[in-house]
């Protein structure tokens, strides 16, 4: 359950404040038509919403800036002066395998050149290349989880990351103080392409252009974990999702989480609902059964999910109290 705890640490202090206008939209149109977009509002989960739920917990708010100061004096990089990130993600066929390619686009109050300049100190070696006249510094993540093996914060960062990392990773400026990271790949066509944002996905991310995340992204229909699953209806009514989107917003009393997916027609809708208010039911009893307080937060959220069907669109959504997120976190 520990990966639960550290997810839902995550939401509790990105959505805590309320209503709050985003500049987003301007980070998002620079990446180069991704098939999936992540914005986040990171400005707001350092500066605002970590002290003001630890405000009654000054020994819990003073570890955690403790360990933002560790990463700021190991690589130079304060991660509460970022005012936003986006990521694109892009899909690719490798056989019978599908990967997911992510580009990085984060811009804050510290210069670009300062942060690349920052990271080349964390590593022994780099290469570097001129792509559509702008320098890019491309690493070894080999190397990097090499130098950094001693328990520091990259250690750790670079650890949970294991094996989803490429083997190396690109990062130049693309604006004076907007840095982009990713593959190799992924950082060259941000420098060679031109930005277009997909209209079906720009729609989906502006369903709540006001939440802390939002997400959007277009599904492939032969995407491999969708396939060999050992049941030809649950295989058909996956396959059938076209759009998956949703966001994490703050609410008096806790926060909101929406997921919602567009299927290819009604019929297909109604199967999905019909296969997801049985897998609730299913893992609410399985919870429900155990012991710890945390199993039984897991089991009222969810109880709590309000699952809805609209033609071709089905809704998941649910408000987690903050008590109930006190419990996962501590």
């Amino acid at each position: 359950m520990r990966i639960f705890k550290i997810f839902f640490l995550a939401l509790f202090f990105s959505v805590l404040t309320l209503n709050k206008a985003n500049a987003q939209t301007n980070l998002v149109e620079l990446l180069p038509n991704p098939d999936g977009i992540i914005a986040i509002d990171s400005s707001r989960l350092f500066n605002e919403a970590i002290p003001q739920v630890l405000a009654s917990d000054p020994k819990k708010l003073a570890e955690i800036n403790a360990e933002i100061d560790k990463i700021k004096v190991k690589t130079g990089i304060d991660l509460r002066q970022f005012d936003e990130i986006a990521i694109g993600l892009k899909s690719e066929s490798n056989g019978n395998k599908m990967n997911l390619d992510a580009l990085v686009l984060a811009r804050g109050k510290q210069d670009s050149q300062d942060l690349i300049a920052n990271a080349k100190l964390l590593a022994k070696t780099h290469r570097e290349e001129k792509i559509n006249g702008t320098t890019v510094y491309v690493f070894s993540t080999k190397e990097l989880k090499q130098d950094n093996k001693n328990g520091n914060a990259v250690a750790k960062l670079l650890g949970t990351l294991g094996n989803n990392l490429p083997t190396e990773i690109a990062v130049c400026a693309l604006e004076k103080k907007t840095i982009a990271f990713g593959s190799v790949k992924a950082v060259r066509e941000a420098l060679t392409s031109t930005p277009k944002l997909k209209a079906e996905i720009a729609s989906l991310l502006n369903q709540k252009p006001n939440a802390i995340i939002r997400f959007g992204a277009e599904i492939p229909s032969d995407l491999p974990i969708l396939q060999n699953l050992g049941d030809e209806e649950i295989e058909k009514t996956l396959s059938s999702i076209q759009h998956l989107f949703g966001w994490i917003d703050s609410t008096e009393k806790g926060i909101q989480i929406s997921v919602n997916a567009k299927t290819k027609s009604p019929d297909n809708a109604q199967a999905l609902e019909e296969m997801l208010d049985t897998l609730r039911m299913l893992a609410g009893s399985f919870l429900g059964g155990l012991s710890g307080k945390d199993k039984k937060v897991y089991a009222k959220m969810i109880n709590d999910v309000k699952i809805s069907r609209n033609e071709s669109l089905v809704s998941l959504n649910l408000e987690v109290l903050k008590d109930d997120l006190k419990t996962l976190i501590y």
